[in-house]
């Protein structure tokens, strides 16, 4: 969900952001959802963890501020400098899933709205008008909220440029990301 950082202003002009989460903004936010437990719980969980993996220093900073102490930056993602490209297989991927002469918006994962879903396809719907032959390829599984996304693509005219291809395997992923032109 949307946690909205404290914004407060240094000295020098820089800005820090406080990203403590008190429990009146949980109650507020999450409403009948919130469980005042489940944090009592994922706190007691996580002191048993040797460390635990934060993506970036700003999310460190955030996990910190909560009373998370034991974390270590490890950034997620796949370097494509690790993989030579094999065009053989780039080829095959992109046959396979009607790539050629397109430009290729991807986005995997989980797909949801947590993790952006809505915001491809809206990127998508505008990207489309300048770029005809833009598609959003999805390396995910369809569900439920998939579904939702083929509706709203299909009343923004863009059905035919959304292809979601299933888990893919190793080889497959990097193929996808040497596809692309936007990740």
């Amino acid at each position: 969900g949307k946690l909205y950082p404290h914004i407060k202003n240094l000295p020098d002009g820089k800005r820090e952001f406080d990203f403590k989460v008190s429990t009146w903004f949980q109650a507020r936010y999450f409403g009948l959802e919130w469980n005042p437990f489940r944090n009592i719980v994922i706190r007691y969980y996580l002191k048993s963890a040797d460390k635990i993996f934060a993506l970036d220093a700003a999310r460190q900073k955030a996990l910190n501020q909560n009373g998370i102490k034991n974390t270590i930056i490890f950034p997620n993602g796949i370097g494509l400098g690790d993989f030579p490209e094999d065009f053989n297989e780039l080829d095959k991927f992109k046959t396979k899933f009607d790539l050629h002469s397109k430009k290729v918006m991807l986005f995997g994962g989980r797909i949801s709205r947590a993790k952006g879903g809505d915001v491809a396809l809206d990127l998508l719907i505008e990207v489309s008008k300048l770029v005809p032959n833009v598609c959003l390829v999805i390396a995910g599984k369809e569900d439920a909220y998939v579904e939702g996304l083929y509706k709203k693509a299909e009343s923004a005219g863009v059905r035919n440029k959304v292809k979601v291809l299933g888990w893919l395997d190793r080889k497959e992923i990097v193929s996808a990301y040497y596809a692309s032109d936007v990740v």
